[in-house]
């Protein structure tokens, strides 16, 4: 087999892949992460079947036609879409987001009245910029709010690799005589497809966080009460050596069950959790008039915290704001 094929193959395996995980995001997923599963699943689906498409019109098994450029050009209008929404969904953004999705049907019919434009140097060029748009503004978004209750570096790593991704259609519309990056942007899009599937597969918490754990979301309200016993319990909370085991053992439940109730009904992990406790905590602190005279610092503490900076980056990650602005807004004249 040629090198030409055997890529050919590979591009194929991994645009069947990434749709097979596309599917178990989109229709197995919880009620609580719908947002979530469903733009990062559309995306994941939408960059496979644009994949296919070309290593089918490469391989000659399909000859491009007006049909088929309205597709291509519709999903490549698409991907930042979706691509741009999760970011926004995983950031926590409440922004209506319905216009993210207005220059699709816009570039769709672009191609189909203008099919030409499919066939020249600047194909999809339109849907080119969009995507340019997309990863500035999902950098901006990062840099500004980064996520709460969610690893931050599975966010990071897709945003990098779409800058990168992006870099390299640039280049390819910029020199389109060379043969090499022609190649580039489609052998990118299969590395970035395989990367997902295989880290999604070896462990990576990317499903166990879109798609429905053990439990179903219900909400235990024997549980619920004896959480909310912890959460209001200074002692635990500021406690050094708190972890699930400890507090699972409190609550006489098996430390499996607690993690994944809190997955099931919060969408986030005992850490997370633990450190909403204590950022509510801090919150009733800092406006509280008896604890006027008590320092940032101390109250970081105070509500278990081991350091300065990982409370001032944690409070402001959920608030937005950092402590000394929150407690100027709210504590009393």
């Amino acid at each position: 087999m040629s090198l030409s094929g055997l890529l050919s193959v590979l591009h194929i395996a991994a645009a069947i892949n990434g749709l097979l995980v596309a599917s178990i995001l989109i229709f197995a997923g919880k009620r609580t992460a719908l947002r979530a599963r469903w733009t990062l699943g559309g995306f994941l689906a939408a960059g496979s079947l644009l994949l296919a498409i070309f290593v089918l019109l490469d391989t000659g098994i399909w000859v491009f036609g007006r049909a088929i450029g309205a597709l291509m050009e519709a999903l490549a209008a698409l991907l930042p879409a979706l691509y741009l929404d999760y970011v926004l969904t995983v950031t926590g953004s409440r922004l209506r987001r319905a216009w993210l999705y207005l220059p699709v049907p816009v570039f769709t019919l672009i191609a189909i009245v203008h099919v030409d434009l499919l066939g020249s140097g600047s194909d999809f060029a339109g849907a080119i910029l969009w995507l340019a748009f997309a990863v500035a503004a999902s950098a901006i978004v990062y840099a500004r709010r980064r996520p709460a209750g969610r690893p931050r570096d599975r966010l990071a790593w897709l945003i990098a690799f779409m800058i990168v991704f992006q870099l390299a259609q640039i280049a390819r519309f910029a020199w389109p005589q060379s043969l090499i990056l022609f190649d580039l942007v489609p052998l990118m899009g299969t590395l970035g497809v395989t990367a997902f599937v295989v880290f999604t597969l070896l462990g990576s918490r990317t499903l166990k966080t879109l798609v429905s754990p053990t439990l179903d979301g219900r909400v235990d309200p024997v549980l619920e009460t004896a959480l909310a016993t912890i959460g209001n319990n200074r002692k635990w909370l500021t406690r050094n050596d708190v972890s699930l085991n400890s507090v699972a053992a409190e609550l006489g439940v098996p430390a499996r069950k607690l993690s994944d109730y809190l997955a099931a009904t919060r969408g986030r992990g005992f850490r997370d959790w633990l450190k909403l406790q204590r950022i509510d905590l801090a919150a009733k602190l800092l406006v509280d008039p008896a604890e006027r005279r008590t320092s940032i610092e101390a109250i970081g503490l105070m509500s278990g915290f081991a350091s300065r900076s990982a409370f001032y980056v944690a409070f402001r990650e959920v608030h937005g704001v950092t402590p000394a602005r929150y407690r100027q807004r709210r504590l009393p004249k």
